[in-house]
């Protein structure tokens, strides 16, 4: 196949995506709630982020109002799992 589709598949084959992936990145609990707070800072922080990657999310890659306390505790243990994932639903990684 031509460049196109084989970057597709590696992407495909690289980044876990769906209901009920299991993330790449391991987090306990209190470590979610620091991602939750920082958003892209702790991905930065971790090596998981670079900060030109900033420019490309919504808010700068955080909520200045987050506050990982209004997060329901079965919220906290489904996305525990679920970090490094691209998800399920209107998610989507963009190649420019």
């Amino acid at each position: 196949g031509d460049v196109r589709e084989q970057l597709a598949q590696a992407l495909f084959d690289h980044i876990p995506v769906g209901v009920g992936t299991k993330g790449i990145i391991p987090v306990t609990p209190k470590e979610l709630d620091e991602v939750l707070l920082l958003g892209v800072d702790w991905a930065m922080r971790e090596g998981y982020a670079w900060p030109e990657d900033k420019e490309h999310c919504e808010e700068n890659g955080r909520m200045m109002t987050a506050d990982p306390t209004k997060v329901s505790k079965r919220a906290k243990k489904r996305g525990l799992t679920q970090l490094g994932t691209l998800g399920a639903g209107n998610h989507y990684a963009e190649v420019q």
